[in-house]
């Protein structure tokens, strides 16, 4: 299946993010202490066609008699009273394994918050049933400036539809959240809380009904989960990117994870610094000793 231009340039950051967790670049020549047992792989980037040459933290050599953990478990350690290079890239490599699946869930729901009706649609449809309202509702050929049904008339409405569909899928409505109308589409939506919801600070994501503005029918009704997979977890997503789960706990963990990718940012820019100048060296010894050959 060839995959159009704009899906490429979208989901080229997400593989960019995937690969930065899961493969600590090693850019340098020199070996590196530790990194004696790490295997070379060569990844193409879509978009701008350049080969970048990284490191799995998989250890290799099938005859070697330790065990795999055995020869892995240091990639998750950081060594004590090492020298200022190896502590900055211990805490690289180790600090990219162990929130590894966070990172990645935070990763996926940024372009769930950003790409939201181009790659994240075309991908979560592709493995799950996925119905966002973007989907759902059809723009029309003309706007409908002035619905037939003024804004108390439609909240009356939007009320009705709540509870019977309440009823229907044996959920308790709560407090409403927001009702809006959407001219391009001659529709109005109408949300509130409900006992489907993830998020336990409601704000978005709660149950749903879109209903028609000339007489008042009902169109489509979203739940926050248990109706469809793809809504299910797109609102969990969501609501574990913003800390809307698990009470303070959660919350306060977040934070953590966010001052512990501040410091890969760091000790990553560190790592590619020395390496850097080590390369630098390495260049400048090879022409000093081409020109003492010649």
């Amino acid at each position: 299946m060839l995959l159009s231009a704009e899906y490429r340039r979208g989901i080229a950051p997400v593989l960019a993010v995937a690969l930065a967790l899961a493969v600590p670049l090693a850019e340098a020549q020199q070996p590196v202490e530790g990194m004696t047992n790490l295997a070379p792989i060569t990844v193409t980037s879509p978009v701008e066609n350049e080969a970048t040459v990284g490191y799995l933290t998989f250890p290799v050599g099938s005859n070697n008699r330790r065990s795999f953990w055995s020869r892995w478990k240091p990639a998750w350690q950081v060594k004590r009273g090492a020298s200022t290079y190896r502590l900055n890239f211990d805490l690289h490599r180790a600090g990219g394994l162990w929130p590894w699946a966070m990172l990645l869930v935070f990763a996926w729901s940024s372009v769930y918050m950003n790409l939201w009706d181009t790659v994240y649609t075309w991908t979560t449809r592709a493995v799950m049933d996925y119905r966002p309202p973007w989907v759902l509702v059809v723009p029309e050929a003309k706007p409908l400036e002035q619905p037939p049904l003024n804004w108390r008339q439609a909240q009356s409405v939007a009320e009705r539809l709540m509870t019977e569909q309440a009823g229907k899928h044996h959920f308790r409505p709560g407090r409403p959240i927001m009702l809006r109308y959407e001219a391009e589409s001659a529709v109005y939506f109408y949300e509130a809380e409900s006992s489907l919801d993830i998020n336990d600070r409601p704000r978005r994501y709660g149950a749903q009904v879109i209903f028609d503005a000339r007489t008042g029918e009902l169109r489509h009704v979203l739940l926050p989960s248990g109706q469809y997979a793809g809504n299910t977890v797109s609102n969990w997503l969501y609501a574990l990117h913003m800390g809307n789960v698990f009470g303070l706990p959660y919350r306060i963990f977040v934070c953590m994870l966010g001052l512990a990718i501040a410091m890969l940012s760091v000790t990553g820019v560190y790592v590619w610094w020395k390496k850097r100048n080590a390369r630098r060296s390495s260049a400048s010894r090879r022409i000093a000793a081409s020109v003492v050959e010649n």
